[in-house]
């Protein structure tokens, strides 16, 4: 079946603790046949036209965490053949890819991302992407910031093309998941936020003077790392890391805990992170909006990409369910837009019982039509019953 991604909006720092260094073209090479590579980890680049490597300046990333790089690879034309990349992933992960159009005025070209016959990324590379981005001053000017774009892959190798005209390339960059292609299901795990007490938080943990019954873990997590709440006397969270895309987590602002309440990751673009699962897993999250006065929304990323909604507590003050079914072997991560509170999550197995919910389930970001029944599986248009389509329940007779 053929999966389709979009460009994320910014780079998901360190998915893994495998990070590779970003492989850029040397600026002494002819374009030809370059080989990059590092830790298991390879890019060839091959052209048999006039292909070409020369210097030129280019932003990669978010305002917040942005990459410079100075030199790029130019193919000559579009793939073919003889013209082409092809990657070797070492295990299964992220791919990142650092490229720009060839045209600012070109708006047909493709990038094409395969592997083992599955269509994993397709989408036009604009020059506009960048404005419409961000705009972020460095070095006392205006530059543009490109987006990077990230493919989930599996171990082996991936084939990237672009059919309609050139495109230049700048870097690449691999981050291993940690996951074999072997994986196996998810033991059923629950955490159940409302059953903290004080007495299961650790070291580093102090009660907020502000705000009874709330504990905050006090040291800072630094920008790209993630912290495992188990690994900090959190016995509830044992398995669940969080951290931030994008900057760091200051330590007063930290990772929160109402007692018998929720868990509260208080930090825009932060990350709730579970790790080994495998494809097919069912990843449940009961949440509610931390604020009275905005909507807020979580991006799920594991294969496609998908968003959860979370209504201001003015306008629904119930508690919030939804199930993600795991795309591919590796992480299922949790971006929040800005704080919400978690109250429960489970993995293979049943939240638990409460009153007053309100389900809900993901849906991918363009609403492109995907349909869910009310278990959280896809289905197809002979489905019969109530479902959630683009965000809606909707009854197909």
């Amino acid at each position: 079946m053929k999966k389709i991604f979009t460009l994320l909006a910014g780079v998901l720092l360190v998915m893994g603790a495998q990070a590779q260094t970003l492989l850029t073209f040397p600026s002494d090479g002819d374009g030809k046949d370059i080989t990059l590579s590092d830790n298991g980890f390879v890019v060839r680049a091959v052209s048999d036209k006039p292909g070409a490597i020369d210097g030129n300046s280019q932003y990669f990333g978010t305002a917040d965490s942005y990459e410079n790089i100075k030199t790029r690879w130019k193919p000559g034309g579009k793939s073919s053949a003889t013209i082409y990349i092809s990657v070797t992933a070492p295990s299964n992960g992220s791919l990142y890819i650092y490229v720009r159009t060839a045209s600012s005025s070109a708006t047909d070209r493709a990038l094409v991302v395969t592997q083992n016959g599955d269509e994993l990324f397709n989408k036009v590379i604009k020059e506009n992407e960048a404005t419409d981005y961000v705009t972020a001053t460095i070095d006392d000017k205006d530059t543009k910031i490109f987006p990077i774009v990230t493919v989930p892959v599996k171990e082996g190798a991936v084939n990237i093309t672009w059919t309609t005209n050139g495109l230049n390339f700048y870097g690449f960059k691999f981050i291993s998941d940690g996951t074999s292609p072997d994986a196996t299901p998810h033991v059923p795990q629950v955490w159940d936020f409302t059953t903290t007490t004080s007495a299961s938080l650790g070291a580093g943990w102090s009660e907020d003077s502000e705000t009874e019954g709330r504990y905050v873990y006090e040291t800072e997590i630094a920008e790209g790392t993630y912290v495992d709440l188990g690994e900090i006397g959190f016995s509830y969270g044992a398995g669940i890391s969080v951290g931030r895309v994008g900057g760091k987590i200051e330590a007063k602002k930290g990772i929160r805990v109402d007692i018998g309440k929720a868990l509260q990751l208080n930090a825009s673009n932060g990350v709730f992170k579970i790790t080994d699962l495998a494809k097919g897993d069912k990843v449940s999250i009961r949440f509610k909006n931390a604020s009275k006065t905005e909507a807020r929304k979580f991006t799920v990323t594991n294969g496609d990409i998908e968003t959860i909604d979370a209504p201001k507590t003015d306008d629904d003050n119930t508690e919030k369910e939804a199930t993600i079914t795991v795309a591919t072997d590796g992480a299922l991560v949790l971006q929040q837009s800005k704080a919400i509170n978690i109250i429960a999550l489970a993995v293979n197995d049943e939240l638990p019982v409460t009153d007053g919910i309100s389900v809900l389930k993901a849906e991918t970001v363009e609403g492109n039509g995907v349909i869910y029944n009310l278990q959280g599986q896809r289905v197809d248009a002979n489905y019969r019953g109530v479902v959630i389509k683009n965000g809606h329940k909707v009854v197909i007779k």
